[in-house]
């Protein structure tokens, strides 16, 4: 990462990639696959490229502070347009590839963006202009010097349906991205010498600044695959250093590693052999994941953000020189940002990566950001040791007609980590005591088994809980509760209760 740190005031992700041309011109940048055949380019190429790439969005009539959109999964192309952007001092709005076509055209209309870009065959019937292949730009075009910028100019919208499910804004300025990805950096760093293999789009925050932007940064090689069946099978000829993911895959490998008999060597081997650095974000991640993992010597570092924060808040921390690892919860705040808990543990962040605002929606920026305090709208609390733990959300609280208050998701968590309990829902708004309904193939649960667990995890919580139901592996049909999340989908529960547990025995605690 050395020699950013005297063009970070007035920095872009242009500038970090034209640096690496420079002083890494010759080092493999991107590896592209096609099929068993790969091919390496190096940071020269990839800035010849992107020269190439702003070459033609002026053509089509892109400007300074103009907006793009693309619709599009990750490729060579995607990240040629993220920096051709970068070059214009464009915006760049990237859209979720699995995003609903209506989704799509909505976000459009209300962007009324200067460019709307797909991928080929998506772009057909959607009068979208196709992206152009990376073999068709022409090559013998003048380097592009790039336009004039100012480092709080916007550089990237990126969507957020929070807690609403209605597509958000979050518009991010090119010190938001490049000051985060710096200060991940300095937590978990990455040197040139590193293989990133990525899976995660690159239209959400964590992918974004983790790896998109670290990888400028670090000037270490990027491959993508499109599928977690394709990182299973890329990972052992691939052999990458570092990969980020969510805690879904995680859990799909911890599969696989188990049927091969679960011996440390086997999680090496299916990594790759050369895996040094292991991160998840976007999810918590479960304490026996963490663990097994952790004693097959590969720990999975763990953080916490939002995307509009940059999205980085806290991170563990990599271990540096005689300083052990810091892996408790998801590490304490990372460099130059500032978290503060306030008397109802709602967690608030001030720092550097923080997003200028919503796009055009003053009102809901004003309700998030005060006096440069951004509200997480997340519940936290801190341990001696500085690391954080994340607790639930403000809007997911069960509150009891006693005025007894449960963080729902921490005791839900907890107990799925019980076997065989494949899911867990707590439910009770308003009611005097709260109560657990637990997805799972047996019909027999003892009382005593979960009992003594939430007395080991959940001893004040555990007064206020008056038994458990065992559901089947399926919910009831015909009431569509998969469709919800978080607060939504306890709320549907709730609703629902008398339906699902009409034929159900309720075992109770006392």
């Amino acid at each position: 990462m050395g020699g950013f740190k005297h063009i970070l005031t007035d920095a872009r992700c242009y500038d970090l990639l034209n640096h690496q041309a420079e002083v890494n011109s010759s080092a493999p940048a991107w590896i592209e696959r096609a099929g068993n055949k790969k091919q390496f380019l190096s940071w020269r190429q990839l800035s010849g490229l992107v020269s190439s790439m702003a070459h033609w969005l002026e053509a089509h009539g892109v400007t300074a502070q103009s907006l793009v959109v693309q619709w599009a999964p990750n490729s060579l192309e995607w990240v040629l347009i993220d920096l051709a952007c970068s070059a214009i001092n464009a915006i760049h709005a990237p859209l979720d590839p699995r995003m609903p076509l209506s989704s799509v055209e909505d976000l459009c209309k209300a962007l009324a963006p200067s460019l709307c870009l797909a991928s080929p065959e998506r772009a057909k019937g959607l009068g979208f202009v196709p992206i152009p292949h990376w073999h068709e730009l022409p090559k013998e075009l003048q380097l592009f010097r790039g336009h004039p910028f100012q480092t709080e100019d916007a550089s990237l919208i990126l969507f957020t349906s929070g807690t609403t499910n209605q597509p958000r804004g979050v518009v991010l300025s090119h010190s938001n991205l490049i000051s985060n990805a710096m200060a991940k950096l300095d937590a978990m760093p990455q040197y040139c010498s590193d293989h990133r293999l990525n899976l995660l789009t690159f239209a959400h925050a964590y992918a974004r600044t983790c790896e998109l932007t670290a990888w400028l940064l670090s000037g270490c090689c990027l491959e993508t695959v499109s599928s977690i069946d394709e990182l299973f099978n890329c990972l052992p000829r691939s052999q990458p250093t570092l990969l980020n993911a969510v805690p879904a895959v995680y859990q799909q490998l911890a599969e696989r590693w188990q049927d091969l008999g679960g011996d440390p060597p086997q999680l090496h081997s299916l990594l790759g052999g050369r895996i040094r650095q292991l991160a998840s974000g976007g999810a918590p991640l479960s304490a026996s994941l963490r663990s097994s993992f952790a004693q097959a010597g590969i720990p999975i570092y763990q953080g916490y953000g939002l995307t509009e924060a940059g999205p980085v808040v806290c991170s563990n921390r990599s271990p540096s020189g005689s300083i052990p690892p810091i892996l408790d919860g998801v590490g304490p705040p990372i460099r130059n940002t500032e978290v503060r808990l306030n008397e109802s543990k709602t967690l608030f962040v001030r720092g550097p990566g923080v997003m200028k605002r919503y796009w055009q929606d003053r009102e809901a920026t004003h309700r998030h950001i005060r006096d440069s305090w951004l509200d997480t709208g997340d519940i936290a609390e801190s341990n001696r040791n500085g690391s954080f733990v994340i607790l639930g959300r403000t809007d997911d609280i069960l509150i009891l007609s006693t005025g007894y208050k449960i963080m729902p998701q921490l005791v839900e968590k907890s107990v799925e980590e019980l076997d065989p309990i494949e899911e867990c829902i707590l439910v009770g708004q308003g009611r005097r005591y709260a109560k657990l309904l637990l997805r799972s193939p047996l019909k027999n649960i003892p009382i005593d088994y979960v009992i003594g667990h939430l007395l080991r995890q959940h001893p004040n919580t555990l007064r206020h809980l008056e038994g458990f139901y065992i559901v089947g592996s399926d919910w009831p049909e015909g009431l569509e509760l998969t469709n919800f999340k978080g607060g939504k989908r306890r709320s549907a529960f709730e609703t629902n209760l008398a339906k699902i547990t009409q034929y159900l025995t309720l075992h109770r605690f006392f």
